[in-house]
């Protein structure tokens, strides 16, 4: 009903309402002349495009990093090991708002509110809104997986949760692994989408979506995973801090800014080696 409205009022403007073309994803993946993502981006006159993307180049958040952990355990032990795990981390994590869950002293109200409002300096979306798209995202996605998500079954990132979203994230999660196990990705459901994020010469990725066969990736111990890029995503630079949305709306201060990418990002940015990892400090503006 809203798209005819529109469209009859802009047809008495003279003008046509059409759907944007969607724009095709180039394929840059090659075994013989891999590009990195940085390079793609130059080299591809696409909006969108795929490239393999080696896994230590690939920073899984601290949910993935929990996923990993119990598959690996599903592997090893069964599911009800994984469960143990996944139950673990459920308790351990259950900050109790934005400030305890970034790690920052809270010195603003916003970081007062509830810890599914939190918002990266970097992003373009305030914390209610991110709220909102959350809890959409999880109602949506639960019934896309057979459950009647009520706001007290929790969120899949952090708890408390109640043990049916525990049983749902970790059907969804053994269920595809046994699929990649045993024949492989299947890109029929879509590509893995990542954003990239630069500190000097260091590139990393983190997915935007795809994450459950990320964590399924990493923990079978694959080399590179197959990641789809959108330039109209721009790349999330370090240098480039001060410029952030949340830096310029006022949410961050620069210094908290660098505080939660170093969170973030800092281990595996002190992990590359010395010639191509600066300290933070030093790939800052002054």
């Amino acid at each position: 009903m809203l798209k005819q409205c529109l469209g009859r009022m802009i047809g008495i403007s003279g003008y046509e309402l059409r759907r944007r073309p969607v724009s095709a994803v180039a394929d840059l993946r090659s075994a013989e002349f891999p590009y990195t993502p940085m390079e793609a981006l130059y080299a591809c006159t696409s909006d969108r495009f795929v490239v393999d993307v080696p896994v230590d180049m690939i920073v899984p958040t601290r949910m993935m990093l929990a996923w990993i952990t119990a598959l690996r355990a599903y592997e090893n032990r069964g599911e009800e090991a994984a469960r143990t795990l996944l139950q673990e981390y459920f308790r351990y994590l259950q900050p109790v708002n934005v400030a305890q869950y970034l790690k920052l002293p809270a010195r603003q109200e916003w970081h007062l509110g509830p810890p599914l409002s939190y918002v990266y300096p970097w992003e373009d979306m305030l914390p209610q809104v991110k709220m909102d798209f959350r809890l959409h995202l999880m109602r949506d996605e639960a019934i896309r997986n057979g459950l009647d998500w009520q706001e007290s079954d929790g969120w899949k990132g952090f708890g408390p949760v109640s043990e049916r979203l525990i049983d749902m994230e970790l059907g969804r999660l053994t269920r595809t692994y046994d699929s990649i196990k045993r024949h492989g990705i299947d890109e029929r459901h879509g590509h893995v989408v990542g954003t990239l994020f630069c500190a000097g010469n260091v590139q990393m990725v983190q997915p935007r979506r795809g994450w459950h066969r990320v964590a399924v990736c990493l923990a079978i111990g694959l080399t590179s995973i197959p990641v789809m890029f959108d330039r109209r995503h721009v790349v999330i630079r370090l240098e480039e801090a001060e410029s952030w949305p949340n830096v310029r709306r006022g949410l961050f201060s620069l210094d908290e800014a660098v505080r939660v990418f170093d969170e973030r990002f800092g281990t595996h940015l002190r992990r590359a080696s010395s010639n191509e990892s600066p300290p933070i400090s030093s790939v800052m503006p002054t």
